[in-house]
């Protein structure tokens, strides 16, 4: 949950001030449709793993509900920061991923949905 937390956390922190984004500049190309960008994660991961780099330990350290309030908070945050946006800014602002470079907003939202729900099928496998 730790790492959600943090991914997301990141990403509502840049919402916050779009100015911020506009650092990254301006897209210059059309969003990617959720199916390309989830396809291109997945691709992005599966080289990761096959060089040996490391993921993540998950933290199993703190309150369950604690942690959970706490991912709550910052999702609403982001969600919040995200609908006071206008449409068109989600296919010209950018932010940069780590693996798969830099997306537009709309594609960071993508991501964020689909990485938030790869790890909370994770986590509720875990017995």
């Amino acid at each position: 949950m730790e790492h959600l937390i943090v991914s997301v956390k990141g990403i509502a922190g840049a919402l916050k001030d779009p100015s911020v984004l506009r650092q990254f500049g301006s897209a210059d190309r059309p969003s990617l449709s959720f199916e390309v960008l989830k396809e291109r994660y997945e691709t992005g991961l599966a080289a990761k793993k096959a060089v040996g780099m490391p993921y993540q330990q998950l933290n199993t350290e703190g309150v369950k509900s604690q942690v959970l309030s706490n991912f709550e908070s910052i999702n609403h945050k982001l969600l919040t920061r995200a609908e006071a946006l206008s449409e068109s800014d989600f296919d010209i602002l950018q932010l940069p991923h780590p693996l798969l470079g830099v997306l537009t907003l709309r594609e960071m939202l993508f991501f964020t949905a689909f990485h938030t729900r790869h790890h909370l099928d994770i986590i509720s496998n875990i017995s």
